[in-house]
């Protein structure tokens, strides 16, 4: 609390180099200076405790045993002043040890960024390969359910015509229904964008997630 009137170059400098998340920072601080604060003795509290207690030994004929000792642990006999700091000189050393320490945590968030974005960019590859076989199988497919619909009808219609008109229509339906096209393309390009973010100096993970 004595250091409050650092707290704000110290926000400025952790909004300097964080741009995003929740931090929590503890400070500690001890003075090691022999110097600190003065003990005083309270002489007025002393001497009234003194009579208090000699004027209640003779009351009741007990032995005088007081001791210096004893007193002195009675409350508010003994007083410490601290000795008043100037928090604001502590500033450059204290905005060294801020700096080393964000020094630190960078280098974790960036060395554990690396191993996510690796990560993420192996996914990203398999992704693109799945996507590859799907449009290659694709390709085909409404070839394939003409030629299967076509041997359908022969066998069901033995010597009779075939409607090609008609047979034609089936096969457009068929690939109107199964057509992917839109969904590849899309999924490419967020794959693209992926990769886009992913080089960016700057945070990422509400883009990702939405993109997600």
């Amino acid at each position: 609390r004595k250091m409050a009137a650092l707290e704000s170059p110290i926000r400025g400098l952790l909004k300097q180099r964080l741009g995003r998340g929740k931090v929590d920072m503890l400070i500690m601080y001890e003075n090691h200076n022999e110097a600190q604060g003065e003990v005083k003795v309270q002489q007025a509290k002393l001497e009234a405790y003194v009579r208090a207690l000699r004027e209640q030994a003779e009351r009741f004929g007990l032995t005088d045993d007081l001791a210096l000792s004893h007193i002195l642990q009675l409350p508010d006999v003994l007083t410490s002043e601290e000795t008043q700091e100037d928090f604001t000189a502590l500033e450059p050393a204290l905005m060294e040890a801020v700096g080393e320490a964000l020094d630190q945590l960078c280098a974790m968030r960036a060395r554990e960024g690396g191993k996510l974005k690796a990560d993420v960019s192996g996914r990203l590859e398999t992704i693109e390969k799945l996507v590859g076989e799907i449009e290659k199988d694709s390709a085909g497919r409404v070839r394939a359910y003409t030629e299967k619909l076509y041997a359908r009808l022969q066998e069901l219609l033995g010597d009779r015509s075939i409607d090609e008109s008609r047979l034609l229509t089936e096969a457009a339906i068929f690939a109107d229904k199964t057509a992917i096209d839109e969904e590849t393309v899309r999924l490419h390009s967020h794959v693209a964008q992926y990769r886009d973010i992913l080089e960016m100096a700057e945070p990422i993970g509400r883009k990702l997630d939405f993109l997600t």
